[in-house]
């Protein structure tokens, strides 16, 4: 797959990079109508089981630096009931959990990343995976300071 000297080739080109994609709020959404801004970082390689056969994948993790404004305040939310729940000291954690876990918002994130390294393996199926998900400090103030009317 990819060589330590690849991966890191492949860090460097998008060190600097921020992307762009639309994404589904929820499984009930028809269209992907809001926006995510998020770079991400190849971590290295794991052997993982595909279709019965090991491969190495790559592993890689984002971080998400933007989001719409309707996507922020879905987020507000959730990190309101985790804030009523279990605390303050834990939100942050316990959004980026609820990220991991929910795949429609990070979905479409993993497909264009699977895209882009499909351009290193010969256009072929890049055998990728998401290790971990971030949010930048900054968004999850915004998020968390966002005031929803009543």
């Amino acid at each position: 797959m990819f060589t330590p000297k690849e991966i890191q080739a492949i860090n460097q080109s998008v060190s600097n990079e921020e992307f762009e994609t639309e994404v589904w709020l929820s499984s009930d959404s028809d269209t992907k109508n809001n926006r995510v801004t998020y770079s991400f970082k190849i971590i290295g390689i794991k052997p993982m089981i595909s279709v019965g056969e090991f491969y190495d994948f790559v592993v890689y993790d984002i971080t998400i630096l933007d989001a719409s404004d309707k996507l922020k305040k879905f987020l507000n939310i959730v990190l309101n009931f985790f804030i009523k729940s279990f605390g303050k000291e834990d939100a942050k954690q316990k959004l980026k959990n609820y990220l991991k876990k929910e795949g429609y918002i990070l979905i479409n994130i993993n497909r264009e990343i699977d895209n882009f390294l499909s351009y290193f393996v010969g256009g072929g199926y890049p055998h990728s995976t998401m290790n971990d998900v971030y949010i930048s400090d900054e968004l999850f103030e915004e998020i968390m300071n966002i005031v929803i009317d009543k």
